[in-house]
């Protein structure tokens, strides 16, 4: 199955080039000693460097650039907010209508004058994957393009391209091949070529002179290829989520000017809108004194809390009794007054804070529905199952509109920072298909199960409840499918269940049934509506169930309808 979380990046610090970056002799022992503060783990001590983890949602710490940065502040040798110049460039990129449904965004940037050795060159490629693997979601969500600027001639036109045997030089190629031949032959052809398997055509990049630069999420041109000798950069960042791509331009322009470079932006003409990439103009946060030491349980002056974050390398001052904090462009975690908290305990240092045991000692024990969970879980896994985990937050689209029904009765964000994560899940089942439309390149038949929360809304307040979904598909799956796995798990709990025939718009009529154990409705079983499939992209029937675990596990407490 995909897997939505990626592994913990690793990156190798190497003393010699380490040193030479933070301009003095830093040791073994040293970095030992203090890198850990910064928020990263040490995985492996060598003689003449160290392997460091560091978290996927801080990939600015993905450099050796990126971790001297945050090294000087913690360190003291540098603090305080570091700004980029962006000169305005005369380069434009048009985008076509043609992308909207196929991977609507991009941005761009130019980066002049780097001084390019064979450290930079395999680092900058490093953490251009490392970028696809964690905010790019194995290039799904974002896809890079680096290339020699000095090649292209401008304006750019990003378009698709609907003929399969439209052709060009591939990356390290020196020959021609066509768009299927790319996607057949090819190893990033046949490793991505999924993300494309249902669009209407093939995004493209090119120049003035209809010269393919970059066929994303796949691959790029021959004739940008980058080398030692490349001075000047062509960035292209492509995607489904615009706050994502420009994110990942703000990285990757930020990491190359400190590597020496020079930034100058691009116009991104849209059909209805345009912008400048990369805008890298610090962002704000207020925060309350009383937030952070509420949440820190220590006392700090203003000025002492200024300290810390600066030490961070954000910067901040008192407006209006509140304390408004900057934040640098390649620090895209922090997006809440609780990560600024967060901040100034890194700057503070863990170290220095005595930890309190709590006044009131208790012993604890199972809670009967998390055990009543872990057995459901437990009986499924053996049953040959996998165990999914998808997020609370999700997307109108997939609750609702994919599933076709009226969007009523959910629990929407205040101010959702991403497209994606706007509203609290309804029911489980659009989550499950979602995950096996990820999983498409994979073996079948697929197994899965979630156990987890759901929320609605009611006319007077909001009903939070734990639910089991499965979802079986392969080639000839069918409604017995599912219903077997019910029956061992009402059989394993000693209950009785019944289905009662209904019809249910994300079902084929016929093959859906309201579960029930006497009086009481669980949920529903049944067959996915094709109509549904094609909305998930998904080529095998699925067959699927969903039930409350809080009404299963009363009825289950009470022993009702026993055998």
């Amino acid at each position: 199955m995909v897997k939505e979380a990626t592994a913990t990046p690793v990156i190798n610090i190497d003393i010699s080039r380490f040193s030479k970056i933070l301009g003095r002799y830093v040791s073994i022992d040293e970095l030992v000693d203090k890198i850990p503060s910064i928020g990263v783990d040490i995985e492996e001590i060598g003689e003449n460097y160290i392997k460091i983890e560091y978290n996927p949602n801080r990939p600015d710490l993905g450099t050796l650039i990126g971790v001297a940065r945050a090294y000087k502040g913690i360190n003291r040798d540098e603090v305080g907010l570091k700004t980029y110049t962006v000169v305005k460039g005369n380069f434009r990129v048009f985008v076509d209508k043609s992308v909207e449904r196929v991977r609507p965004y991009i941005a761009c940037a130019v980066i002049k004058g780097i001084s390019m050795d064979e450290d930079l060159f395999q680092e900058m490629i490093s953490f251009q994957e490392d970028l696809h693997e964690g905010i790019g979601r194995k290039r799904r969500k974002v896809a890079i393009g680096i290339h020699n600027f000095d090649v292209i001639e401008f304006p750019l036109y990003y378009r698709v391209i609907k003929d399969d045997d439209f052709k060009f030089i591939p990356l390290n190629l020196d020959r021609e091949l066509t768009i299927r031949e790319i996607l057949n032959e090819t190893e990033t052809g046949r490793k991505y070529g999924y993300i494309l398997s249902h669009a209407q055509g093939y995004p493209m990049i090119l120049d003035k002179r209809n010269r393919v630069l970059s066929f994303p999420p796949i691959i790029n041109s021959n004739l940008t290829r980058i080398g030692l000798n490349t001075r000047n950069l062509f960035i292209d960042v492509t995607g489904i989520d615009l706050k994502a791509v420009l994110n990942t331009i703000n990285l990757l322009s930020t990491y190359l000017a400190d590597c020496g470079g020079k930034i100058w932006d691009v116009e991104i003409i849209y059909p209805r809108s345009r912008i400048r990439a990369p805008d890298l103009k610090p962002k704000e946060i207020a925060v309350d004194k009383d937030l952070v030491e509420g949440l820190l349980g220590i006392k700090l002056s203003n000025e002492e809390i200024i300290d810390c974050l600066r030490a961070c390398r954000l910067d901040a001052d008192i407006l209006n009794g509140k304390i408004r904090v900057k934040i640098p462009p390649y620090r895209i975690d922090i997006m809440h007054p609780v990560d600024i908290v967060e901040e100034v305990a890194i700057g503070y240092g863990y170290e220095r804070m005595t930890p309190e045991y709590p006044k009131v000692i208790q012993i604890g024990s199972t809670n009967e529905k998390i055990a009543f969970r872990s057995m459901i879980s437990r009986l499924l896994v053996g049953m040959g199952m996998q165990e999914v985990i998808n997020y609370t937050l999700t997307s109108m689209e997939l609750q609702f509109t994919k599933m076709g029904l009226k969007a009523e009765g959910f629990v929407r964000v205040k101010e959702p920072k991403t497209h994606g994560f706007e509203v609290l899940r309804r029911w489980l089942i659009p989550e499950l298909l979602g995950t096996l439309r990820r999983s498409q390149k994979e073996k079948f038949p697929q197994r899965i199960f979630e156990i987890g929360e759901v929320l609605f809304r009611t006319k007077d307040k909001i009903i939070e409840e734990w639910h089991l979904a499965v979802a079986i598909t392969h080639s000839k799956s069918g409604y017995s499918d599912v219903k077997a796995v019910l029956d061992v798990l009402f059989d394993v709990l000693e209950l009785k269940g019944r289905i009662k025939p209904s019809e249910h718009p994300s079902f084929i009529k016929g093959r859906i049934g309201i579960i029930t154990i006497e009086d009481h409705e669980l949920g529903l079983i049944g067959e996915i509506h094709p109509a549904v499939l094609e909305a998930f992209n998904l080529e095998n029937p699925v067959s699927v169930f969903e039930i409350n675990l809080d009404k299963l596990f009363q009825i289950y407490k009470k022993g009702l309808s026993k055998f």
